[in-house]
């Protein structure tokens, strides 16, 4: 099962440069992360065939998945809760930088989600993906893609940035930059 991994297009908060977990529901996608989303969807359509979206409930990456399901024409983008961005407790719309360096670092945020609880449901849903047919991609939030790479082991750097497609290989621990 071909598996991919794309961080939503940027977002009002993330343009702000606000925390913006699953405690906050921010506007949608700005003008440069619509595009953000055609890019990756150009990046996908080579590689990709049969390909099944799986999406965080929350708008930046609903928006996110249906500019790249419209792009390549495939079915609509499924929501899964499992994908949604960990809950950052009283950190919610508050400065990233503040806070975020700390929740990669594993502290949980006040009234907030563990990093184990996120890895754990995470963890479960990809798991479940193994028996899929096709190609998938999962759109989802920098929280989650941290998941990824602690439970699979994988070295990743840089930093993903807004609309970036990974392609993953679970069993070798490597993430591909498309």
């Amino acid at each position: 099962m071909p598996l991919y991994f794309m961080k939503h297009g940027q977002s009002y908060a993330c343009k702000s440069g606000l925390c913006a977990g699953s405690g906050s529901e921010c506007l949608g996608l700005t003008e440069d992360g619509n595009r953000d989303c055609v890019r990756a969807a150009y990046l996908l359509k080579r590689p990709t065939h049969n390909l099944v979206i799986y999406t965080s409930p929350m708008r930046r990456c609903v928006e996110s998945a249906g500019i790249v399901a419209e792009t390549l024409a495939v079915s609509d983008p499924l929501e899964e809760e499992a994908l949604t961005e960990r809950h950052y407790g009283e950190w919610e719309g508050q400065p990233a930088g503040d806070h975020v360096p700390r929740a990669l670092k594993g502290e949980t945020p006040p009234g907030g989600e563990s990093a184990d609880d996120l890895r754990k449901r995470v963890k479960a849903f990809v798991e479940d993906l193994s028996g899929e047919a096709g190609d998938i991609l999962l759109v989802s939030h920098p929280g989650v893609w941290k998941a990824i790479l602690d439970i699979w082991s994988i070295d990743r750097k840089p930093w993903i940035q807004s609309g970036d497609v990974f392609a993953l290989d679970l069993e070798k621990g490597t993430a591909q930059k498309l």
